[in-house]
């Protein structure tokens, strides 16, 4: 028998089926999908993995894989509601209900209130972090001890005082999950670690899913106490998610932590670590409010290692770093640099003074931060020096600002400020008037002694520099991860993985999204508008006015494109900019051009839209969310998706229906409306996009119903057709295939009926067909086209585009029976 194609789908519903609470290794369960005759390519293991590991459904345990819905269901979580989160309908998840927020992202959770009525959807916000429900959902339980009880999807919530008694099962299986989970991280700990046994210490989750591991029926007898009563049963305590036995040295671990951070991640040499640690520690005091900060009756000695490990370069940033990684604000940064000067004697206050000029432009106020941070770069302090050298360039002296930068000692072939201004350093503007012409200034003195030498580089030529220094603002402002995010979802939304994330990342689009939507633009216009030019003031203000907006293409030149702002009915031309070959009236582009000096430059570039997303991105661009706008513009590289005559995105359903008696079935199918041809039902109608259309088709055989269609909606359609005509027809599948699933599958069909294609009869005869279907294709209007027939979209410029994609979704080859893709692209002159 020729076994079954492994997709996606049919992989999760056997692994849902296999997997329950007894774990089973990646091997194990690819040997037992295997004898299913499902057959899962030459690296089973690895794409068992990675569907595993995208679905909350399952859950990686010491032992291997589990079902998390097996594990949890019937199982009920007590913890404490906070009155005002019940208010605003949400509660945290962490700690007591993580597992069920685990559960929440990809297996919808419905409410279920005292009574018995459900509610609504329980959404899993944050990584599932939060639950946020529907109006009132926690309303009888706000400031007490609630418990939520999980049958299947349902979540019952309820009063819960007084707390549940830990039992000796729950108990002892917290302490084998604890155990466990050390043993097999046992080769993940780093040597200084793993030599200390004081600080074996994991995951609150991974303890939880252990010991449900260990012991299933221990939680599913009664409610589960908080952790917060349940672990120190156990002999365990926590600190936030971190578990570890009682008595743990939570100092030496957080210390721990602490030098791998400095040392790893912020580059603090080894003969540094301990003034680095001492600076951290000093500024976690002081950010506390601690009446002693540097010790008993403020200890002269360390407030002068805290000056000095912030005067060292090789250590500052790595404190400032550590400092912000524990919360420290940018006030609190303040406070501590002003407490260092006041308790330290010594008179060069450079590092705190560096430090305050930090604080102070992070929070907005540039002409405080520049005069202290003259003051420590009077004292050779490097990293005030290079700061300084972002204000000189801001105010548009390139020259001062790569002096600065030379005096900072930073390698200026990779310093990214030195790229900026650079190439403006080294030009120089041409004389406007002669040597000993009247100055143009009007000031009644020759040129010479007035203007000559200062001259300026005109508004359009600093237009990408004034660009640049927005950029930098954002980078500035440790926006990175806010950029992060958005390069998230532009990669989630284009599917196409890592390598296209990556290029995309060296563009300028997601700095744009930042400055633009996310307001970043606003914040550079409050803070440096007193410094740049009054030319650049002025445009960076227009500017911030400007918003992203889908413009078609009018005309291309040489150097400058026609558009045509749909959204306002304005027409632009913007300069400077090459069309490509491809670049053809009526293509759309998504952008945000920016007017400078009477013209248009698009320094973030553009996006090609698709016509069939125009609708679309005018209400993404009309709600202005960063999120969605980065989704669409991540949507727009996504690969082509064919349409039905519904304009419906092609997924090929074969559902199948056990049925008791065949007659009786034939009679139902025709009696609805369907067109019978043997053993063969039809259902016709009309589409949005094509009259008398096949919806689906349905095949008796045997004992079973098989029907296709090709969209997920037509397949809801179906099966609510089949509940209603013949309601005591069993559903046995539903398997979804997406096109090149369908070709393999036809593919291996056709093998299995092994034709034999040497005969020269038989391969004429298939020819012909294929002909015939391609001939007949050419003149057919695809809604994918626009309705367009493919000989008309091959004369559209759009139309070409999306033709190509199609075309390049064909599988290749020219086996007898199948269209030609040469032969189509031939015939329609591509």
């Amino acid at each position: 028998m020729n076994p079954r194609h492994a997709t996606d789908d049919s992989i999760y519903d056997s692994i849902t089926t296999l997997l329950g609470m007894v774990p089973v290794t990646l091997a194990g369960l690819a040997e037992r999908l295997d004898v299913d005759g499902l057959h899962l390519g030459p690296q089973p293991t690895r794409r068992l993995e990675d569907l595993l590991h995208g679905n909350s459904t399952f859950i990686e345990t010491a032992r291997g894989w589990v079902s998390a819905l097996a594990l949890l269901d019937g199982t009920t979580w007590c913890t404490e509601i906070d009155a005002l989160d019940a208010g605003a309908d949400m509660v945290s998840t962490e700690p007591d209900l993580s597992m069920l927020g685990w559960l929440s992202m990809d297996h919808e959770l419905v409410v279920v209130g005292p009574d018995g009525e459900e509610m609504g959807i329980l959404d899993g916000e944050f990584d599932g972090r939060v639950f946020v429900g529907p109006p009132g959902w926690l309303t009888h339980v706000a400031g007490q001890l609630a418990s939520f009880r999980l049958d299947g999807s349902l979540v019952t919530v309820r009063a819960a005082a007084p707390e549940p008694t830990p039992t000796v099962a729950m108990i002892d299986a917290i302490r084998a999950g604890f155990d466990s989970e050390i043993s097999e991280s046992d080769e993940r700990f780093e040597r200084a670690e793993r030599t200390n046994p004081n600080l074996e210490h994991c995951s609150i989750d991974d303890v939880v899913w252990e010991a449900l591991v260990h012991d299933p029926s221990a939680f599913r007898f009664g409610a589960i106490p908080r952790l917060d009563t349940l672990l120190p049963a156990a002999g365990l305590e926590r600190q936030e998610n971190t578990v570890a036995r009682a008595g743990f040295a939570w100092v030496e671990l957080h210390r721990w932590r602490t030098r791998n951070r400095l040392r790893d991640l912020y580059k603090v040499p080894d003969d540094r670590l301990e003034l680095a640690e001492v600076a951290v520690l000093m500024g976690t005091l002081a950010a506390a409010g601690h009446p002693h900060p540097f010790g008993p009756s403020d200890n002269e000695n360390h407030a002068f290692l805290c000056a000095r490990a912030l005067a060292d370069p090789d250590v500052a940033v790595g404190v400032v770093s550590e400092l912000q990684f524990h919360e420290l604000s940018d006030d609190d940064l303040l406070v501590y640099a002003d407490l260092i000067r006041d308790n330290s004697e010594q008179r060069d206050h450079f590092g705190p003074d560096w430090l305050a000029g930090v604080a102070l432009d992070n929070l907005g106020r540039p002409a405080e931060a520049e005069a202290a941070l003259r003051r420590a770069a009077s004292g050779g302090h490097t990293l005030a020096r290079l700061h300084l050298a972002g204000f000189e360039a801001d105010r548009g002296d390139a020259v001062a600002a790569w002096a600065a930068l030379r005096e900072s000692g930073v390698d200026l072939e990779h310093e990214p400020l030195a790229l900026e201004v650079g190439g403006y350093a080294r030009l120089r503007p041409k004389a406007l008037v002669g040597r000993n012409d009247p100055c143009p200034c009007g000031s009644g003195r020759k040129y010479k002694t007035c203007h000559s030498g200062k001259e300026t580089i005109g508004l359009l030529d600093r237009g990408p520099w004034l660009y640049a220094k927005a950029q930098r603002f954002i980078h500035d402002r440790d926006a990175d991860d806010l950029v992060g995010g958005l390069l998230s979802i532009v990669s989630d939304a284009s599917g196409r993985g890592h390598a296209f994330a990556s290029e995309f990342a060296q563009g300028k689009m997601l700095d744009d999204i930042a400055l633009c939507e996310c307001d970043m633009f606003e914040d550079f216009l409050a803070q440096r508008s007193a410094m740049l030019p009054a030319d650049e003031a002025l445009t960076a203000g227009q500017w911030a006015l400007t918003e992203r907006s889908v413009f078609e293409v009018i005309e291309t030149r040489h150097d400058e494109i026609v558009l045509r702002d749909i959204r306002k009915s304005e027409t632009i031309t913007v300069t400077n900019t090459t069309p490509g070959d491809r670049t053809l009236p009526g293509m759309y582009f998504l952008g945000r051009p920016l007017p400078i000096d009477n013209t248009w430059r698009a320094y973030s570039g553009f996006i090609l839209l698709p016509p069939v997303m125009l609708d679309y991105a005018n209400e993404v661009l009309d709600e202005g969310d960063p999120d969605e706008i980065a989704g669409l513009i991540g949507s727009t590289f996504a690969p082509p998706q064919m349409l039905n005559t519904d304009s419906e995105p092609i997924s090929m359903h074969e559902i199948t229906w056990d049925i008791e008696d065949r007659k009786a079935a034939a009679t139902a199918l025709r009696a609805a409306g369907l067109k019978r041809d043997g053993d063969t039902f039809s259902l016709v109608r009309d589409s949005k996009n094509s009259p008398n259309t096949v919806i689906a088709s349905f095949e008796l055989q045997d004992d079973e119903i098989v029907a296709s269609v090709n969209s997920d909606a037509r397949a809801d359609e179906i099966l609510q057709l089949v509940a209603r005509v013949l309601p005591h027809a069993e559903l046995v599948s539903d398997d979804v295939l997406d096109m090149g699933e369908m070709f393999e599958r036809r593919r291996e069909q056709r093998a299995f009926t092994n034709p034999d294609l040497s005969n020269p009869n038989l391969r004429a005869a298939l020819e012909s067909i294929s002909r015939q279907f391609e001939k007949r294709w050419l003149d057919d209007k695809i809604p994918a086209l626009r309705g367009m027939t493919p000989r008309e979209a091959a004369n559209d410029p759009i139309g070409r585009i999306e033709l190509e994609r199609i075309l390049n979704t064909f599988p290749p080859g020219d086996e007898p029976g199948i269209m030609n893709t040469s032969r189509l692209r031939q015939d329609l002159g591509l």
